[in-house]
C-alpha cells in the first residue's frame, strides 16, 4: 500500500496549465526526488500530494492515519505581528514545551526560541520551518 498515490493530477493558474495529468505513487521507507526546471510545477506538485493545495483535475489519497510534515518554500509573515520562534511553533495547534525544544535541538536552532522570527536569517527560518513540520512526528 502507497502512503500517497495521485491519479491524473492537474492544475492551472490564470489559464496557465502548471500540470496535466501526473500520477505518482510513494511508497514506505521511499526517498522520492522532484527534478526539473523552475516552474515546471515541482512546488504544486508537493503541495497537492500534501493537501495543502487542491487539484484541478484528478485526485490523491493517503493512506489511513499518515501524518505529513510540510516545509514550504517560503512564507510570508505580517511584519506587524511579531512572533517569537517557540510561538509560531504553537502554529497551527499548541505543543508542549518538551517537543518544541526537541525538534529545535534537532535542527540545530535551539538557541533562537526566543527570538522573534522578523529578525531570523533566510537559512534559520528554513531550520525553524522544517523543526515546526518535523514537531508532528510525521510519517
Amino acid at each position: 500500500m502507497s502512503l500517497i498515490e495521485a491519479r491524473g493530477l492537474a492544475k492551472s493558474f490564470g489559464g496557465d496549465v502548471v500540470l496535466q495529468g501526473v500520477n505518482i505513487a510513494i511508497n514506505p521507507s521511499e526517498i522520492v526526488t522532484i527534478v526539473g526546471p523552475n516552474g515546471s510545477g515541482k512546488s504544486t506538485l508537493l503541495r497537492m500530494l500534501a493537501g495543502v493545495l487542491k487539484p484541478d483535475g484528478g485526485e490523491v489519497s493517503h493512506a489511513a492515519g499518515l501524518t505529513i510534515g510540510y516545509v514550504p518554500q517560503k512564507l510570508e509573515l505580517e511584519a506587524s505581528l511579531p512572533m517569537t520562534v517557540r510561538r509560531f511553533l504553537n502554529v497551527p495547534r499548541r505543543v508542549s514545551e518538551a517537543a518544541a525544544e526537541r525538534a529545535l535541538e534537532r535542527v540545530g536552532v535551539r538557541a533562537l526560541k526566543g527570538r522573534s522570527l522578523e529578525g531570523l536569517s533566510g537559512g534559520q527560518m528554513q531550520r525553524v520551518l522544517l523543526a515546526r513540520a518535523l514537531i508532528v512526528e510525521p510519517d
